[in-house]
């Protein structure tokens, strides 16, 4: 997919997508160079990770880089507990530089009962 005014400012927007046997979308490329992932649950269908990374380098050192490197925690009835980032936050603050991640209580009715942000006391991986 392309978008541009005349012929000498199109840019692709999408340049791959990926889906596994069932239809779920595994990956898709983008024509910056950077490249979305969904990891599945294949039992439940739900999603069990995302990320975003480009390539650098040149030749043998090519270097992969994530800028989203996301994993989802459920509990036994499938609800979200916890999103764990493998990257670490940019910017300034208490947090800067370190992993983090969000995690989701529920109450009886199945509702949203408090949610909060913890930061890790390392660096990620990248």
């Amino acid at each position: 997919m392309a978008i541009g005014d005349d012929a000498s400012t199109v840019a692709t927007l999408v340049s791959g997508v990926t889906v596994d046997g069932t239809g779920l979308l595994r990956s898709r490329s983008y024509g910056n160079g950077v490249e979305r992932s969904v990891d599945w649950d294949t039992a439940t269908r739900q999603v069990e990770g995302l990320s975003a990374s480009f390539v650098t380098g040149a030749g043998e050192t090519l270097q992969t880089t994530f800028v989203q490197k996301d994993a989802f925690t459920r509990d036994a009835v499938g609800r979200l507990t916890q999103i764990a980032s493998a990257v670490p936050n940019g910017g300034e603050g208490v947090t800067a530089d370190q992993v983090t991640g969000q995690c989701f209580v529920y109450y009886g009715f199945n509702r949203l009962a408090s949610a909060w942000t913890i930061a890790g006391t390392g660096t990620g991986s990248g």
